[in-house]
Order: C-alpha cells, then structure tokens, then sequence
C-alpha cells in the first residue's frame, strides 16, 4: 500500500493524530490508483500572508529522512519535522456529500484554516 522509505522508525501507533474510518479508506484508495508508484501521504502546515495557518494533505513522491513516520487507522502517514507541532489533536476525516469532495482537519486548538492542493482540499467544519 505505502512503502517506507523513511530511516525513522515508529512502530506503535500515532496518538496525536488520527484519520477516521471513511478518511483512511479514501487516502489509502488514492494511493492504491496511483500511476506513478510510489506516492506517500504527507502532512504539512505552513504559515502563509497575515501569519494564517493553512494545513495540506498531498500526495509526494519522495520523503525526508528527517520526516517523522506515523501509523493510523492502517495508513503510514509523514509528516515534517516543522509541521508536526501543529497537527496535535487533529482529526481528519472526508466528506463526499459536497460538491467538491476533501479531506477535513480538525484540530480543536484552531479556530479557523483552510489549506488546498491539486489532490485535496482541507478546511474546517
């Protein structure tokens, strides 16, 4: 499903972040139908003008060494060492029944964000 190219090693699973059932079936499905194997799932957060925190989910072909490796709900999921302070508590889970399909993060420390890729868009509830 996900290869493991990171040095970093996490064996048991990630407690700061979780994806729900329907979100993991659906990043691991998109993986899955890649053409060009093989892609990872990263997280990243990144302050963009007026200091607003914006979150991306994004499909990548390659990982850092210095990415941290983390295991949810069966996925195998990087994140940057910048980013990973910043998606503490997240939850995140798809929504179908919109217009435009996406992934969304939750984060119960974060009142308002919204981030967006050529694969995902993530905003809050």
């Amino acid at each position: 499903m996900i290869s493991q190219r990171s040095s970093i090693s996490t064996e048991t699973p990630c407690e700061f972040l979780t994806f729900t059932a329907r979100a993991a079936k659906e990043a691991a499905e998109l993986v899955a139908q890649s053409h060009e194997e093989p892609l990872y799932i990263r997280l990243r957060a990144e302050f963009r003008a007026g200091g607003q925190l914006e979150y991306f989910i994004i499909l990548v072909d390659s990982v850092s060494d210095s990415d941290t490796k983390v295991f949810t709900q069966g996925l195998t999921v990087f994140v940057d060492e910048t980013s990973l302070r910043y998606f503490i508590g997240a939850q995140i889970d798809y929504e179908e029944d919109t217009p435009l399909p996406r992934f969304v993060i939750e984060i119960p420390s974060v009142s308002t964000s919204c981030g967006r890729s050529e694969a995902f868009s993530s905003c809050p509830r």
